[in-house]
């Protein structure tokens, strides 16, 4: 679920906020950054023996961090630079916890289990992790997506001063186009339907990295509640990568 979210910005950074692919693709560099710095110091840190509990609680923290900044950034006017940052911190997520995890997945296991091995891990991540991961966050989206659309839709009215204005205000500028005075209204009326779409989901994205940042950091309360981790990983039989 955590590492599903950056799928999601990437969807909604060119589905909704209309960025270029290519910039988009720019801005992912900074997971590449983050990386190069988690990846060294995490196997640092499993060379040293240091408690995995060290090293769960620092991948959380970057992951609760990475998510708490974009809730903080989420607004009209956000632009593909805000996302870089954020991103750094998620590099530095998948470098603390995915090498720790496959080492934890590995411990003890034999050299002739090493298909085992391997295939333990592509199904702990690919298939709970990134399936099930994403089913719950795109239907929560969805679900958020309907409930902040309807608020939004039914303040649409003509008591909103707001809404009445800028309603008007499109109707008279389709009407300047050469449409007549129906054909101004529904447009003006689809526009502005079109508007609280985005808003809607800009809420939506919102509440989901809000959640997001609080599920990311229940686990470090949890390893310091009752202790757990508190070992260095054990004995791990590793092949040589055969190039």
């Amino acid at each position: 679920m955590m590492n599903g979210t950056g799928g999601i910005v990437t969807g909604f950074m060119t589905n909704i906020l209309g960025f270029d692919s290519i910039y988009v693709a720019r801005t992912h560099l900074a997971i590449l950054i983050g990386l190069f710095i988690a990846i060294p110091l995490s196997t640092y840190l499993l060379f040293k023996r240091i408690y995995l509990a060290t090293i769960w609680v620092v991948g959380f923290a970057c992951y609760g961090m990475y998510h708490a900044i974009l809730y903080f950034r989420f607004y009209p006017e956000i632009d593909s630079a805000d996302f870089f940052g954020p991103f750094i911190f998620k590099g530095l997520a998948i470098g603390f916890l995915y090498p720790a995890a496959s080492l934890y997945i590995s411990e003890n296991v034999p050299k002739p289990l090493g298909d085992s091995r391997m295939m333990s891990g592509v199904i702990s991540r690919a298939v709970f992790a990134s399936l099930l991961g994403g089913a719950f966050l795109g239907t929560f989206i969805s679900n958020l997506n309907v409930q902040h659309k309807t608020g939004l839709s039914q303040q649409l009215t003509e008591l909103n001063p707001m809404a009445k204005a800028q309603l008007n205000k499109n109707k008279n500028y389709y009407m300047l186009q050469g449409l007549s005075a129906w054909e101004a209204q529904k447009k003006a009326e689809k526009s502005l339907s079109n508007q609280t779409s985005q808003s809607a989901m800009m809420l939506a994205y919102k509440d989901i990295y809000l959640v997001m940042a609080a599920l990311c950091f229940f686990p470090i309360l949890v390893l310091l509640l009752f202790r757990l981790g508190r070992r260095p990983i054990g004995r791990v039989d590793v092949e040589p990568i055969p190039f």
